[in-house]
């Protein structure tokens, strides 16, 4: 073959496998996928937190969120501030299925039947951990934050509301990853969500700036996180406290609770009764 012919067919041959690649990943990661959402509930507006464990059952805040907003008591059908069916994504996979490419692979199965009336998500602290799950370039990142924007998207009821929340610290003693990724990605996805990004109406969470706030107000950690540990509310590497918790929780119930709304019954035909 003419060289131009071979190095097209080289070409052809590296994309072929890189292709092959990525779909046999997708595989993977979609085997490692649970936790299909319940049925939505047809009487009360239906939130999901899409996060890693930092939003995840027990490590996280869902537990606490879910117990503010809902379902609460038979009586009033809700929490201490709201009404709502609360729930989480479910689990993934390991390597590079524990990163934003596995929640692509997850996402359809995770948003279930849909439509949700508030989505609040984030996904960062495994993106900039390459030594627990897999590298994944900024370039990487953004392009599959910006497929799950359209696949949540597509997931909500109508008037429905997609909330990202921003990365939280990593504290300096911990070594496994960096606080200016953290800064770096918070930075990136401020491209994508919010009022100077390409998706104005996603509403930003700003966590980051909540933890970083609360922490700086505790003797002993005013250089957190650049150069002090907040041990009060992050006592486990990037993971919380009990304290941090509740914190955490109480924020992301309070950016939730504006938009319980539109309620399953102006979308009755397209919800599923609990």
């Amino acid at each position: 073959l003419p060289p131009c012919k071979m190095a097209l067919a080289r070409t052809v041959l590296v994309c072929s496998c890189v292709a092959a690649a990525v779909a046999s990943a997708d595989d993977r990661c979609r085997a490692s996928c649970t936790d299909v959402p319940e049925p939505l509930n047809a009487s009360l507006p239906n939130v999901l937190l899409l996060s890693d464990s930092i939003g995840a059952h027990e490590l996280g805040y869902f537990d606490n969120v879910r117990a503010m907003l809902g379902p609460g008591s038979s009586q009033d059908g809700g929490g201490s501030l709201g009404n709502a069916a609360v729930q989480h994504t479910g689990a993934y996979g390991d390597g590079v299925c524990g990163t934003s490419f596995g929640v692509l692979a997850c996402a359809d199965l995770w948003l279930g039947h849909g439509p949700w009336s508030v989505i609040h998500f984030n996904w960062g602290l495994h993106d900039i951990c390459a030594k627990m799950y897999a590298p994944v370039s900024r370039s990487e990142y953004f392009n599959n934050m910006e497929a799950l924007y359209l696949k949540m998207k597509k997931a909500l009821a109508p008037q429905g509301t997609l909330i990202w929340a921003t990365t939280t610290p990593v504290p300096p003693s911990y070594t496994a990853r960096n606080n200016s990724d953290v800064i770096a990605i918070n930075a990136l996805m401020a491209q994508l969500f919010g009022p100077g990004g390409k998706y104005k109406e996603v509403v930003v969470h700003d966590l980051y700036a909540e933890v970083v706030k609360r922490c700086r107000r505790q003797p002993g950690s005013e250089g957190y996180p650049e150069s002090s540990d907040c041990e009060v509310l992050q006592n486990n590497g990037v993971h919380f406290s009990n304290a941090g918790r509740q914190f955490t929780a109480i924020m992301t119930a309070a950016a939730i609770l504006p938009y319980l709304s539109p309620l399953p019954s102006e979308n009755a035909s397209s919800v599923y009764s609990v």
